[in-house]
């Protein structure tokens, strides 16, 4: 009898399965997945509280980081790529840690199964973003994270029905991830322009900046004892260019004044070319006022390029925009000394309630807008050099390692520039790092968030002979002599340490005055001339004696309150106060490194 071979019969019972993994395997599947779907949850709190400690009491972003929208816009297109990933790898994990039987199910338990889906990538969205700002997540990062978590989803879900589902995957995951290249692409083609707006920006020339300045300090006193300020809109040009010039150096911008309207046009050149042969051109057309101390912003339009920007931009765009100019000191007191604001045809008027503005403020914002974009642009160069090289330093011989550095970059830097130049760059970049933040108000932008929270970490109390309060005033009053002159600078210094002996203070310090006063020689004697700043490359660059820029200074009286400087000193003019700066100064001769070529 000959064996018939067995042919199929379509019968449901008796058509082999498609192979699957055994229950075993499957349940080691599951195990795995929630393992690593739990660790990589622990992992990305862990991420995200460092990054909170990390900013912690670092301000958002600022007028002075727009000096840098170029890096700013790549770390943002980092950021969302990295994001995506995150949350992609998440929703894969899940995927894979809920897989189950796909038969046809009813809607509520379909229903239920997608919300325990969704759970695990919505909770994780808010707490990360709770854990990283200790605010809810925006809709526009919330948007980002959960479509990047239900790809990957649904990544994991074909990937649980075997290899072949996947392959056949690949093309449709090929033109999702081609379709935010071509997105880009288009946006750039219809942003990007050859040619800048025709118009010519403001002239400022030194006279023009001092008559702004006559005109701000002296602002008309109203019947309240408010003041008046009046800008004509030639007025508002000269300082948008003034301003553009110290956060995008080489854009150029003007306004026009309605009523109730600012018109203003930008244009930004984005090629490297010289001249630069790309553009990006913006005219945005917004309505502005303020009543009651309130602000008022409101976009009417917004056009870049050939391209008008939705309104939902906009006004992600407006809060922005409020929240730089809120984190800007000056900004955010002269905005919150505006009783009221109107705009007029060719003008503007703004009463200013608060008394500080015009002593205080306005000074403060005209220095900020006159400042010299190539010493910025030069400075933030050594600042930057010396915060990544701090982190190899010996913490106790940071003060002159990082001297030394500076002064080896500025030699290097020396063969093709101005050596005078190149030490004032160095010592103001040492003097934002060891002296104080705010001598970056009187440079320009120099820093961005990442280099000062490296600074805090690696550099918050480098030493000077043991003292940290000698070091900050070595360079605070270092930079004050390379932005004013020898003489105010020892008035500055002298002040500090009048007020200091008033009742509350630290008491008058003769040693502390010794450094403010060997700051300010070293500052002068490394900028003299090319001379000068080669030889104090020579000195410094290589390494030196601490003794060479710094006498000692521990057994110089200080702590003396008011009264005892009065009795015991006789004051400033007294004869043993007197005995005591010539000491300071003799002290200074011995410093070989400050008594000139």
């Amino acid at each position: 009898m000959t064996d018939v071979e067995t042919q199929p019969t379509g019968d449901p019972e008796t058509t082999p399965a498609p192979s699957r993994p055994g229950r075993r395997w499957i349940r080691l599947i599951h195990a795995s997945a929630w393992i690593a779907l739990v660790g990589y949850g622990v992992l990305l709190l862990q991420r995200a509280q460092i990054r909170h400690q990390l900013s912690a009491g670092e301000p958002g972003m600022q007028l002075a980081d727009l000096v840098r929208i170029r890096e700013w816009a790549l770390d943002l297109a980092s950021m969302t790529v990295k994001t995506g990933l995150c949350f992609g790898l998440l929703g894969f994990l899940v995927a894979v840690a809920l897989a189950g039987d796909d038969r046809p199910r009813r809607w509520a338990a379909w229903l239920g199964r997608a919300f325990l889906w969704l759970l695990p990538g919505v909770g994780l969205t808010v707490l990360l973003a709770l854990t990283e700002t200790g605010r809810l997540p925006g809709s526009i990062s919330a948007t980002l994270s959960l479509g990047a978590y239900l790809i990957g989803i649904w990544i994991g879900r074909t990937a649980w029905r075997g290899p072949w589902a996947l392959l056949r995957l690949l093309p449709t995951f090929a033109l999702l991830a081609l379709l935010p290249v071509t997105a880009v692409a288009a946006v750039a083609f219809l942003m990007i322009e050859t040619e800048p707006f025709a118009f010519q920006p403001a002239r400022v020339t030194p006279a023009e900046k001092r008559r702004l300045t006559e005109i701000l300090k002296e602002l008309p006193v109203l019947s309240d004892g408010s003041r008046l300020l009046r800008l004509s809109e030639d007025d508002a040009n000269a300082m948008l260019t003034m301003a553009i010039a110290q956060v995008l150096p080489e854009a150029k911008g003007r306004v026009r004044l309605q009523e109730n309207l600012v018109l203003a046009d930008l244009s930004i050149p984005v090629s490297k070319a010289d001249p630069p042969s790309r553009y990006v051109n913006a005219h945005v057309e917004w309505h502005v006022a303020i009543e009651g101390g309130e602000l008022d912003i409101r976009w009417q339009s917004c056009r870049v390029g050939r391209t008008a920007i939705p309104s939902f931009v906009l006004g992600a765009g407006v809060r922005q925009a409020r929240a730089i100019a809120f984190q800007d000191a000056d900004l955010n007191r002269l905005l919150n000394a505006v009783g009221s604001l109107r705009v007029k045809p060719g003008s503007a008027e703004a009463v200013l309630v608060s008394r500080g503005v015009v002593s205080d403020i306005v000074p403060s914002l005209m220095a900020r807008l006159g400042r010299d974009s190539k010493v910025t642009a030069r400075t933030r160069g050594y600042y930057q050099h010396l915060v990544r090289q701090s982190e190899e330093m010996p913490k106790d011989e940071r003060f002159e390692r990082l001297i030394a550095t500076a002064f080896q970059l500025a030699k290097e830097r020396s063969s093709q520039n101005d050596p005078a130049l190149e030490n004032r760059a160095a010592v103001l970049a040492l003097a934002i790092l060891l002296g104080h933040h705010r001598v970056e108000n009187l440079v320009g932008p120099v820093t961005d968030p990442d280099s000062r929270r490296l600074a805090r970490r690696y550099l918050r109390n480098v030493t000077l002979r043991g003292r940290n309060d000698w070091c900050r005033h070595y360079f605070v009053s270092a930079a004050l002599a390379l932005v004013s002159n020898e003489k105010l600078t020892d008035q500055a210094g002298l002040f500090k340490e009048e007020s200091d002996s008033a009742e509350g203070g630290s008491g008058f310090s003769f040693s502390d005055l010794l450094a403010d006063r060997v700051g300010t020689t070293f500052a002068l004697a490394a900028t003299r001339d090319r001379q000068a700043a080669l030889k104090m490359q020579d000195r410094l660059a290589g390494g030196f004696d601490l003794a060479l820029i710094f006498p000692e200074a521990a057994d110089l009286p200080e702590g003396i309150p008011d009264a005892e400087l009065q009795s015991e000193y006789g004051g400033a003019g007294g004869e043993r106060y007197q005995a005591m700066i010539a000491e300071i100064e003799r002290r200074l001769a011995t410093c070989a490194g400050l008594t000139g070529p």
